[in-house]
């Protein structure tokens, strides 16, 4: 680690922030953050290494960036990715800045919600400062800064120890994860290839091979042809994000979408296959089923409640076991832990680690007291916080145990904890200013990137198979998230404030009505007691029965074909939509693996680390595009 790569990595890091949110935002083009590897980190990865860091070689060789450099680059940028857009500050601005703008009669915020409401964690319009975020700042008017000063800096300091307590977490768990268990983390294998670099060329080795370029040139063929299309109507190539096809197997029955995630397909091929078979199989298996419970008329909804079907819940619960069972298999090294941080023998060795294990478990005990401290003065009650932490702590945790093992592009949470809090609990149960607090949630309980902690997984997993000195990371990364957060919001409320930007963030219908949504749904509780109905109840009982089921199965027969991890994620909505990406990578590789073994299957991954070079470069290429020639009415070729 230098200087001049921890400078490079802060310079990328306010770079991936103010482009995400102005592309989002301004130019209305493509979702760079959306991913667990987004497009807009393995884009300056591939740039540096394929151009810059060779033109340095060339020019003198002690100029070109090491390995290390490479890595602490990627690194920053990687966490610096989970702030903007829907990692954080799209729910962060959409709770805090709705209340005291959109108010009014028929909602009954200012009767139901106000006099419950800490104004300490809301931007309020003294001053016309929501006004004119919304609408514009007059010209001569300066941009009220005091008016956020208050409620930014309580979030952040949540914000913060939610990052301490989840990052001591993956401390805890690395050995576990990567040792113990061997975790594969698919996603990890792009970037680390397009790292490694040797004295005998200045182009990198992934470079050099053949089938590389043509992994590359196939989305950038495609994707440029679609550019043209642009400025003069020569027919799109409907591959893509953009396009999809849905196949209906039944009346009742949903649809299956069709589409091609280029990201997602060069991504799965990394993974094995029986992840890959049970991820598709049981993603079929819920569509059946769905359809089955909807010929029955078996549909039930707990109204606004994330567990917004019966399948879901069947699901979730199968969530909740595979995490609960991932904790129940780490226990012997958990407790060595523990005996270690104590001063007891534990036979455990933490100076390999990002932070001593004792730093560790005491970062976590003060983030978790400042968090239930946090949410206790914003009105929730101390036995609702425990409930609701532990359901956010599963959620987390079970997001980055999941992508660890299965390389899943897109996994976002299968449902909120402050929603499955108040169907578990009952909002009838509850009093109004925990109902508030637990609708203010929205900030971060929503969010399946950064506080999962699954880029720091993957960042220690790359630390240790690069087999170098210990880079001494944690404050480099901390340093990169501070960085990002600060120019998210800062540069979003200039954006807000700024006459040429306004239609495009405070006039946006989605931006105003999710964020009224959010806080919509407080009311919603106060007036309609909101609960799991016991259909629900008892399909949550059976996916942990069923769940159960396959771990055991899978624990007393090592050949058994069908992996527990897919029944877990069954019930997200984003797996769904990129299943038919993930049965192609699976196709793929297993007819490699059967031709030609591990062998040829290693021969082919080139073509996909070339897929997504190039899909990362035409994406960014499009998104300058429409910056220059349309703003405002861009091109959304990445997304879900």
């Amino acid at each position: 680690m230098t200087l001049r790569a921890i400078l490079i990595g802060l310079l990328l890091t306010v770079l991936i922030n103010v482009w995400t949110i102005y592309a989002d935002f301004a130019v209305r083009s493509s979702l760079m953050t959306i991913a667990h590897i987004p497009i807009i980190v393995l884009m300056p990865l591939f740039l540096l290494t394929a151009a810059i860091n060779p033109l340095l070689a060339r020019l003198r060789s002690c100029w070109r960036l090491s390995t290390p450099e490479l890595f602490t680059i990627f690194g920053m940028g990687l966490i610096a990715s989970t702030v903007p857009g829907f990692g954080f500050s799209n729910y962060f601005f959409r709770v805090i800045t709705v209340p005291n703008y959109f108010a009014s009669s028929e909602n009954q915020w200012e009767t139901l919600l106000f006099p419950h409401l800490p104004q300490w964690l809301v931007v309020t319009n003294q001053g016309n400062a929501l006004t004119w975020f919304y609408e514009g700042l007059p010209e001569g008017q300066g941009i009220p800064w005091r008016a956020w000063t208050i409620p930014v800096f309580w979030w952040m300091t949540f914000v913060g120890a939610l990052f301490l307590a989840g990052s001591c977490t993956i401390v805890l768990l690395r050995k576990q994860w990567i040792e113990h268990e061997k975790l594969t983390f698919p996603l990890a294998h792009i970037p680390l290839a397009m790292m490694q670099q040797d004295d005998r060329s200045a182009i990198p080795p992934y470079l050099r091979q053949r089938l590389f370029w043509v992994g590359f040139s196939i989305p950038v063929f495609i994707i440029g042809w679609n550019i043209i299309d642009y400025f003069m109507p020569i027919g799109v190539i409907p591959i893509g994000t953009a396009y999809q096809a849905n196949i209906s197997l039944g009346r009742a029955i949903p649809a299956l979408p069709i589409k091609i995630n280029f990201l997602v397909l060069a991504c799965a091929f990394f993974t094995n296959v029986e992840v890959l078979f049970s991820v598709w199989l049981f993603q079929g298996v819920a569509t059946l089923l769905t359809g089955l419970l909807n010929q029955l008329g078996i549909s039930y909804s707990a109204s606004t409640l994330g567990l917004n079907s019966a399948m879901l819940s069947h699901y979730f619960g199968g969530f909740v076991v595979f995490v609960l069972w991932t904790l129940w298999t780490a226990r012997r090294h958990l407790k060595a832990v523990l005996r270690h941080t104590v001063g007891r023998p534990s036979g455990l060795d933490d100076r390999e680690e990002l932070i001593p294990y004792r730093s560790a478990v005491i970062g976590l005990m003060i983030g978790v007291v400042y968090v239930v401290a946090w949410l206790h003065a914003s009105g929730m009650a101390l036995w609702v916080a425990a409930v609701f932490l532990f359901a956010l702590f599963v959620l987390y945790l079970g997001i980055a145990r999941i992508v660890a093992e299965t390389g899943l592009a897109y996994l976002d949470l299968p449902v909120n904890a402050n929603e499955f809090t108040i169907g578990a609990l009952g909002s009838g149960s509850l009093n109004p200013p925990t109902l508030v607090s637990l609708g203010l949630a929205n900030v971060y309980a929503r969010n399946w990137r950064f506080f999962s902690m699954s880029g720091l997984s993957h960042l220690i997993y790359i630390e240790r198979t690069l087999g170098r000195e210990r880079f001494r990371l944690y404050g480099t990364l901390c340093a990169a998230a501070t960085v990002g957060m600060l120019t998210a919001v800062v540069w979003t409320i200039y954006m807000g404030y700024n006459p040429h930007h306004v239609t495009s963030f405070g006039s946006a219908s989605e931006a105003t009505g999710a964020g009224e949504g959010y806080i919509q749904i407080i009311v919603t509780w106060m007036k309609n007691p909101t609960a799991i109905s016991r259909p629900e109840q008892l399909f949550f009982i059976a996916g942990v029965i069923l769940a159960g089921g396959l771990i055991a199965l899978r624990y007393l027969f090592p050949s058994w074909p069908i992996h527990p991890i897919g029944f877990a994620i069954a019930g997200s909505n984003v797996v769904r939509v990129v299943t038919f990406s993930i049965f192609l990578a699976w196709l793929v590789k297993l007819i490699l693996l059967r031709l030609g073994g591990v062998s040829l299957y290693k021969k082919g991954q080139p073509i996909f680390i070339g897929m997504l070079a190039g899909y990362a470069l035409s994406v960014v290429v499009s998104s300058v595009i429409d910056a220059i020639w349309f703003p405002g009415q861009g091109h959304v070729i990445h997304t879900w």
